[in-house]
């Protein structure tokens, strides 16, 4: 995202209104959504819980902290 895609303050805007950060969360977001639709796929795929690297076994702990994981301790 290049600041010219960063939209700008506009007069009446909302004090503390920060464009900036606006464009941040959304970019979170987004990522959290390509995560969350590649844990889908996985799903699908029948590979969730399993590394992208090495295909080991996903420590089950790691997945409750984190259900969005997709590689082990040794290749994160």
């Amino acid at each position: 995202m290049s600041s010219a895609d960063i939209p700008q303050a506009r007069p009446g805007s909302p004090p503390g209104f920060d464009p900036g950060e606006v464009a941040a969360f959304l970019g979170e977001l987004d990522h959290e959504l390509t995560a969350v639709e590649e844990t889908l796929r996985r799903l699908d795929a029948g590979t969730y819980g399993r590394c992208r690297v090495c295909d080991e076994v996903i420590d089950r702990a790691d997945l409750e902290m984190n259900p969005l994981e997709q590689h082990c301790v040794q290749h994160r």
